[in-house]
């Protein structure tokens, strides 16, 4: 009864996440199911409840401390190897970690993720209770299980500045390298701390942070590559190395930069004169890079600063910028490139132009793009399909209807029908699959592929109809040019006659 109203007055406390009881009942504590120690009512017991509120559940921790000897304060839970004091540390109980550590609790303890009491503190930004571990003696150096951080290397993860400020005081290694080889100059980059960075560099960080680097990723390339503008200018101005490039795939700030598209950092790095032609392992240059992503903004950016359009293409597919852009459907980045004069009818190692790249993805506002600035139609691929052929392939509809009124050349339909007739085989392969894992092993065969192949066969008969319609215009055109031709020979011929015999007569 008495441990219950407790529980009460804890939860109906109306939403507090702290609360203490102190008395002089009866109390016992337990350290197994086969055994119960009785407090003596002498003692002055002190019981502080913490109440913690996670999504849809509610944390309830007790501590008790009191004059009583025999309490294992290193006692842990069962799913995370918490103690008492890793748990007061991470919550930033300043008062609560100097008790437990006068009462003997090991401060280097860790819990399932290999997480000390100083690296919890330092993680939730506490520094009273960093400090209080510190002159304790905790290992500032102590490091997570699995990641290798360590109290520094998360506190510039997390932007604690007052923490690092701390730490650094104290001779944390500057230098230290977690499991993703990131300093915690790195992290304090990646994360856009200013702040940090300046504290870290005036502590005598280094600024390329590439020394033994597994990578070579230097700060300057992971503010770059998460936007971060005035941590990337702040490492500019105190000297980092803008054409650094990472040794597996040579990528460098800028090439990162415009592969996420951050404007901003690209024309920054573009004023501090970054290489605009320089290919990363993959071959792909910045305009390149910004094509994939379709990023219109940094695209015109990089042809202000002097970039290509026309550079030599990816050595491996011998894809362009402009093959690249409307391969992913960037209507508005293919138009940047045609009005900067990108050759129109480039082509990669398969042999597809620009606009055979676009009728196969079904990008209809591409297609539409590169046929209004002349884009051939009728330009086949190595195999000798057109991009007529390949959107009725894929079943592009709309792409299908644009382009017959287009073309001159239109498939034969003894070809069309063939692969129909593959498409139809799948169909009834993958339904008499479906039928058999029923019948024989009684499952649902819920998420089989064969529906897709059937909206394919719908949408590739849709676009014979249109082919065949147009096929059957073309074929009128052509009967009544031929009619109106031959009534003008016609005509002609009866005009000459009649000349003839008008000579003859007289």
């Amino acid at each position: 009864r008495k441990r219950r109203t407790l529980s009460e007055s804890a939860v109906l406390g109306n939403g507090a996440t702290k609360c203490s009881h102190s008395c002089d009942i009866p109390l016992y504590y337990s350290e197994s199911d086969d055994s119960e120690e009785y407090i003596e009512s002498s003692q002055t017991v002190f019981i502080t409840i913490i109440l913690m509120k996670k999504k849809f559940h509610f944390y309830l921790f007790i501590y008790i401390y009191s004059d009583y000897a025999t309490f294992n304060v290193d006692m842990q839970t069962d799913s995370n190897h918490d103690t008492a004091l890793t748990l007061a540390a991470t919550g930033g109980h300043a008062s609560l970690v100097q008790l437990l550590i006068s009462r003997g609790a090991d401060i280097e303890h860790k819990d399932k993720k290999g997480f000390t009491a100083l690296i919890l503190a330092a993680t939730s930004g506490h520094a009273n209770v960093v400090e209080i571990l510190l002159n304790v003696g905790a290992n500032i150096e102590a490091e997570s299980e699995r990641t290798k951080d360590t109290a520094l290397s998360l506190a510039c993860s997390g932007g604690r500045k007052e923490v690092v400020e701390l730490l650094l005081k104290r001779n944390a290694n500057k230098e230290h390298r977690n499991v993703s080889d990131y300093t915690p100059l790195s992290l304090a980059a990646s994360g856009g701390y200013v702040g940090l960075i300046n504290m870290l560099l005036n502590a005598g960080a280094e600024i390329n942070s590439r020394t033994g680097s597994k990578l070579g990723i230097s700060p300057l390339m992971l503010a770059a590559m998460n936007g971060h503008t005035a941590a990337t200018k702040v490492l500019l101005e105190r000297g980092s190395d803008i054409n650094a490039y990472i040794e597996t795939n040579r990528n460098t700030a800028l090439t990162l930069a415009c592969f996420q598209g951050r404007a901003e950092v690209v024309k920054l790095l573009l004023d501090y004169n970054a290489n605009v032609e320089h290919r990363a392992k993959t071959g792909l240059t910045p305009l390149m890079e910004a094509a994939n992503g379709g990023y219109v903004e940094v695209g015109e950016l990089l042809l202000d600063a002097g970039a290509d359009p026309n550079t030599a293409p990816v050595p491996t597919s011998r894809d362009t910028a402009l093959t690249i852009a409307a391969d992913k459907g960037h209507h508005k980045f293919v138009e940047l490139l045609i009005h900067a004069h990108a050759q129109i009818e480039a082509r990669n190692k398969k042999g597809c132009t620009a606009l055979w790249l676009a009728c196969h993805g079904g990008h209809i506002e591409t297609v539409q793009i590169l046929v209004s600035h002349n884009a051939n139609v009728e330009a086949e691929d190595n195999r000798h399909v057109s991009p007529l052929i390949i959107a009725f392939r894929k079943g592009h509809l709309k792409v299908v209807k644009y382009m017959v009124r287009h073309v001159q050349q239109f498939p034969n339909d003894q070809d069309c029908y063939r692969f129909l007739t593959t498409v139809s085989d799948k169909v009834h392969f993958f339904i008499f699959i479906h039928f058999f894992f029923i019948y024989l092993f009684f499952i649902g065969g819920q998420g089989f592929i064969f529906p897709s192949f059937k909206e394919l066969l719908t949408k590739c008969r849709q676009c014979i109809e249109v082919i065949v319609a147009a096929k059957d215009r073309q074929a009128d055109q052509a009967n009544r040019a031929a009619e109106t031709l031959l009534q003008l020979i016609a005509k002609e011929v009866k005009m000459k006659n009649c000349c003839c015999l008008s000579d003859c007569r007289s």
